[in-house]
């Protein structure tokens, strides 16, 4: 059963398993609770992750699901972009970085679903 408790939070129950994926309070932080039926048994902070962007918690896109045996989580999010660095940087590249690209059109959705 999914449950849109607000635009922010996506809700899946399985059995007596709860996945709830919520907003922080800074900007693109997001946390997945996963609660048995009387406690939180653990919770990830995926902007400390850093493993892609947001979950898309919508109508349109957003998808949260567990598995049948409750061991993983299968949602929807954003793909992280490598950091772009400019011509002119003097600096050592981090690993994973491009350079000159910082300016490249990245075509979107359209205005509704700008991320």
């Amino acid at each position: 059963k999914v449950v849109q408790s607000s635009a922010e939070d996506l809700v899946r129950e399985k059995l007596d398993t709860r996945v709830v994926v919520r907003s922080g309070t800074e900007k693109d932080e997001q946390y997945i609770e996963l609660w048995t039926p009387d406690n939180l048994k653990q919770i990830f902070n995926l902007k400390e992750i850093d493993v892609h962007g947001k979950i898309y918690c919508d109508d349109t896109f957003g998808g949260l699901d567990l598995s049948d045996d409750l061991k993983k989580v299968v949602y929807v999010a954003e793909k992280k972009l490598p950091k772009s660095f400019s011509y002119m940087y003097q600096g050592k590249l981090p690993e994973n970085s491009t350079q000159g690209n910082q300016f490249t059109y990245r075509q979107e959705w359209g205005e509704q679903l700008v991320g």
